[in-house]
């Protein structure tokens, strides 16, 4: 887990890495927003140790009948 600064916002957000698009760019995945980016290496940090026990706020689930 890493943190990675979404360039929507500038908010700084918990991340999974997905995958690496190359030398300047990384995909990732926001656990707290459900949000997959693509963002600049210098847009990605490691994530303090603290965070890293904290349960991701993000629950998928689907609508039946809408």
């Amino acid at each position: 887990m890493v943190m990675a600064v979404s360039p929507e916002d500038k908010r700084r957000c918990r991340a999974r890495v997905l995958k690496v698009e190359g030398p300047s760019k990384i995909t990732v995945h926001l656990v707290d927003y459900g949000k997959t980016l693509v963002v600049n290496w210098p847009m990605v940090f490691k994530l303090a140790d603290r965070f890293l026990d904290v349960p991701e706020m993000v629950i998928k689930f689907k609508l039946f009948f809408v």
